[in-house]
């Protein structure tokens, strides 16, 4: 069964059954994005503005976050 986890209306929805170390995995990226992803998208628009560079560089840093996590191509739509 595919492991589906989701946000509504602020609050994570787990869809199918994961076993705990994989909820606390799931748990632990939503901190990383939730703490790193607003400091990482003030210090590139204060370097780039809002321009075309600003979101290159926000669309290279999300990607290493994909990389690092090993999120499958499936999971990151």
């Amino acid at each position: 069964m595919k492991h589906v986890v989701r946000l509504v209306e602020g609050h994570l929805v787990y869809d199918g059954l994961l076993s705990s170390k994989e909820k606390a995995s799931i748990d632990e990226i939503l901190r990383v994005l939730q703490e790193e992803i607003p400091t990482i998208e003030a210090d590139l628009e204060e370097e780039y503005g809002q321009g075309v560079w600003y979101k290159y560089h926000l669309g290279l840093f999300l990607g290493e976050l994909l990389e690092k996590y090993n999120i499958t191509i499936s999971e990151r739509r």
